[in-house]
């Protein structure tokens, strides 16, 4: 349901295109496709192997300078298919990984993200968040940047508990303009 929900979102904020734009409107896409081959054992004879071949489908979305210059949309999802009858589960499954809607101000000084995303805090300290992310350069050299939402990872159950949030304060020689 959520990755239909994401798809509609997409194609309809897509077409609301400025004609006054600096830039284009960008589109960009890409599906990467994974085929595995797995020897499982049988649940009706567990002394005996059957033969599975799932498929995976990546596909990802997106398009730059939506309406409003530097606004921006992103999706990706997959899709995983049982070319053989499935052992257990489902033969078609899939879900929606990341969505976000963006905004970066021309010159790269500032830009925000709301949706699903990855949030990286540091070296081995990120997060899969539902929520808002912004970041900012005030100066040349320093950045500042803070999040907050819903953590959203698969192995755990939605909890209103289940809550980060955090910011950030670097010195940064790198000129994002």
């Amino acid at each position: 349901m959520r990755m239909k929900i994401a798809v509609v979102f997409f194609f309809l904020a897509c077409p609301v295109v400025s004609v006054a734009q600096d830039e284009p409107v960008r589109f960009y896409g890409s599906t990467t496709t994974i085929f595995r081959f797995l020897e499982v054992l049988d649940p009706n004879d567990p002394s005996s192997k059957v033969y599975q071949i799932p498929a995976y489908e990546y596909i990802t979305l997106g398009s730059d300078n939506v309406g409003v210059q530097g606004f921006s949309v992103f999706l990706r999802g997959f899709g995983k298919l049982e070319v053989i009858d499935p052992v257990e589960g489902a033969k078609f499954d899939g879900d929606v990984l990341f969505y976000n809607l963006g905004y970066r101000t021309k010159n790269g000084r500032f830009r925000a993200k709301v949706g699903r995303q990855f949030i990286y805090g540091g070296a081995g300290n990120n997060v899969l968040l539902d929520g808002v992310m912004v970041q900012g350069r005030p100066w040349t050299d320093i950045d500042l940047s803070a999040y907050g939402g819903f953590v959203t990872w698969p192995s755990l159950e939605f909890r209103s508990s289940n809550y980060a949030f955090g910011a950030r304060a670097a010195y940064d020689r790198w000129d994002y303009g």
